[in-house]
């Protein structure tokens, strides 16, 4: 069993007095006995330690007409994230609550990443359990993080873009352009797309030429020209380049900046770039590739979140109770109370002499799992015990439990109902009409009951109550704080440019001044390195007997630069050098891809690479039986130096002993940096000669 010794004693007398009798009975002679905790530490402070969060609004209306009102799972989980999030709201921002910092040993006050809230479950089949908890998170502007969560394409602005990208790949499919034009990034009206799509005949991309009359259609209009041009052009520019062109068209950065969860928005849109990237890394050879990938993961539905909160401390932390295991927290709530205790049907049986396992399948159950079904449901039922008890150990200073103020059925609140029955006060029991650290409280720990129920027993009145050996406070939802934070003044500085911010305050400034002094001493090296570049255009030298300069010969002019000069170079380290023009064309298509170059850059690349591999050094290259392309070399100087480069091509010579180095060149100006240019290859041979212990010649290839 856990013993977690570092919590207040009130925690550890409320889980002796729960949890003892229910393992004691443990159906399974496998467990062991149950241990007492004993506290360690005593109390902080005069807080209190455990907190019943009632309910706000337990009560369904009637299904049908003259039937009174009842208590059910879905008005349960229909309220209880809004009492969680102005609970945490109130902790954090009025209570003055402190906790113990187990380094410093100081009571600090309640952060956001003191905070923890316990889920037996994160889905329930295809619904994410922890989604209205976001919801309410994220409408008080409180800071969280879903530790393992898997529903990242159930958020709005991620099912808007598979949308979108649905909408460019294919363009005839006018539902989904629908969707695109109705969604968050165009937000059209469904009267103004009716309207254009009488006047279009069909709201598809290539509808976009068509004749309209009205303002609204005009708008709509343009936007399915954005969706045009992005599908003409989706196959020429990297996948990347076409988000961001989508993104800047429809300022989709402002329009999510401004939402409730603004800063998890964005975080999730420029996660879809840079998953973009790394997908055209591996090799993608479409764009409908990209978004086949994409629609295959929403099916899946088994992504998180992008993460926006690195540090532990910042956020609050929204986990399963199996991921909490060997972990502790200043303040636990246990949430989403009406997840089952155990299944309707047994879960499975292992038979170890007959050496086999029985699973339901289907919905049908094996007649030996049947006949052992009371057997398992026992067993299970002890298992969400002890998961209930691995939660509630898991607080350290303060432990917040669901409650219901009137009398319920137990099955209404499922998995924590054994630790909520111990905080049921007696019917005779008086509250005290206040105690430390907690607002005046009102009579009723229900906030809203409906007409019909006021026969009923009493409710739980809030306030301290005396359970047995320890003492719990029922909260009242009257005295959360109402209201939800404004994000729109608060997510306005994501869009508000650095230069127009105020004066940093002392703690910024002083933190800057720290991290520069930690910069400043990171940069002095402790290795002295230099690249091959460097060195050469520092002490260039035009003579070599190693090394010869060699032209491609052109007979029509092209543009020169750095861009020319990276697009031929990836398409020479990927083009086989007796590739077809057919492959050649190919490769030459995917490096103008990656680097969004133009039709002329494009073709001006094309005539570069299929003259070069008509050069008798690259024809001589194709018979070797070790080449070597785009390989970064390293060696010392005779001053110590390290001296890094990368050679564009290396072979081994077929006719003869000996290595040749190749390093190409693009510009078109003549006798330009050409001592700079031997010596590099200079030194590149150098560094082969001395690694590979034999002769070694250099060509520099003007392309």
């Amino acid at each position: 069993l856990s013993t977690n010794f570092r919590s207040l004693p009130a925690i550890l007398a409320a889980v002796n007095s729960t949890f003892a009798p229910l393992m004691k009975s443990d159906v399974s002679p496998a467990q062991a006995d149950y241990v007492p905790l004993v506290a360690s530490r005593k109390p902080t402070g005069t807080q209190p330690s455990l907190v019943v969060l009632p309910v706000p609004v337990p009560y369904s209306p009637p299904a049908y007409a003259n039937s009174r009102p009842s208590l059910t799972k879905e008005a349960v989980v229909a309220s209880y994230p809004q009492a969680v999030a102005g609970y945490i709201d109130w902790l954090v921002h009025q209570s003055g609550w402190t906790v113990l910092d187990p380094a410093t040993k100081q009571l600090i006050p309640i952060k956001y990443g003191h905070i923890c809230l316990l889920f037996k479950r994160f889905s329930s089949g295809d619904r994410d359990i922890t989604r209205p908890y976001v919801r309410a998170l994220e409408a008080r502007c409180l800071p969280h993080v879903v530790v393992g969560g898997r529903f990242l394409f159930d958020r709005e602005e991620v099912e808007a873009l598979v949308n979108m990208l649905t909408a460019i790949e294919w363009a005839d499919d006018e539902l989904v352009t629908y969707a695109v034009l109705r969604g968050p990034f165009f937000g059209f009206l469904d009267d103004e797309l009716l309207v254009a799509r009488e006047q279009l005949g069909k709201l598809t991309s290539f509808r976009a030429k068509s004749e309209v009359n009205s303002e609204a259609s005009h708008r709509i209009q343009s936007g399915l020209r954005l969706l045009q041009e992005l599908h003409v052009r989706r196959n020429e520019r990297a996948v990347a380049d076409t988000l961001n062109a989508f993104f800047d068209a429809t300022r989709a950065h402002t329009t999510v900046a401004l939402w409730p969860a603004g800063e998890q928005a964005l975080a999730n849109m420029l996660r879809f770039v840079e998953w973009a990237r790394r997908f055209e890394a591996r090799g993608a050879t479409s764009f409908r590739a990209f978004v086949q990938h994409c629609l295959s993961d929403a099916e899946r539905s088994d992504v998180a979140d992008a993460t926006i909160i690195e540090d532990d401390e910042g956020g609050i932390r929204m986990m399963t109770a199996h991921k909490a295991k060997g972990l502790e927290f200043p303040v636990v709530v246990l949430a989403d109370p009406t997840a089952q205790i155990t299944p309707r049907a047994p879960s499975r049986w292992i038979d170890p002499a007959a050496r086999r396992a029985l699973f339901p399948l289907a919905g049908c159950l094996p007649h030996e799992l049947r006949e052992k079904s009371e057997h398992v449901l026992a067993a299970d039922h002890a298992e969400a015990v002890r998961l209930l008890y691995v939660a509630s150990t898991r607080a350290r200073e303060l432990l917040i439990v669901p409650g219901v103020g009137d009398p319920y059925e137990p099955e209404l609140l499922g998995w924590v109902e054994p630790l909520a029955r111990s905080f049921v006060p007696n019917a005779d029991s008086r509250p005290r009409p206040s105690c430390p650290g907690v607002p005046a409280f009102s009579s009723s720990t229900v906030f809203e009951r409906p007409r019909g129920v006021s026969s009923m027993a009493p409710p739980i009145a809030p306030g301290l109550h005396t359970l047995g050996t320890f003492r719990a406070v029922w909260w009242d939802a009257r005295a959360l704080p109402s209201g939800e934070g404004d994000p729109a003044v608060r997510q306005g500085a994501l869009v508000v440019d650095e230069g127009l911010s105020q004066e940093l305050d002392g703690a910024f400034q002083e933190w800057h001044r720290a991290r520069f002094d930690s910069v400043a001493a990171a940069s002095k090296p402790s290795v002295d390195s230099r690249i091959v570049t460097d060195l050469a255009t520092q002490s260039p030298s035009a003579a070599s007997t190693r090394v010869e300069i060699q032209r491609v010969p052109s007979a029509v002019a092209r543009p020169s630069g750095r861009r020319i000069g990276v697009l031929v170079h990836l398409a020479l380290s990927t083009v086989a050098l007796d590739a077809s023009p057919t492959d050649v064309a190919c490769a030459v298509r995917f490096a103008a891809r990656v680097f969004g170059a133009s039709d002329e850059e494009r073709m001006s690349c094309h005539s570069v690479v299929t003259n070069a591999l008509t050069h008798p050094l690259l024809t001589l290259a194709r018979h070797s039986r070790d080449v070597r392309r785009e390989t970064s070399v390293s060696f010392c100087d005779s001053n110590g130096c390290v001296v890094e480069g990368v050679i564009d091509l290396a072979f081994l010579d077929p006719s003869r002993d000996g290595w040749w180095v190749v390093d190409f060149k693009t510009t078109t100006a003549e006798n330009v940096h050409e001592a700079q240019y031997v010596t590099q290859v200079d030194l590149y041979c150098e560094a082969l000669a001395n690694a590979m212990k034999t002769n070694v010649r250099g060509v520099v290839l003007y392309l």
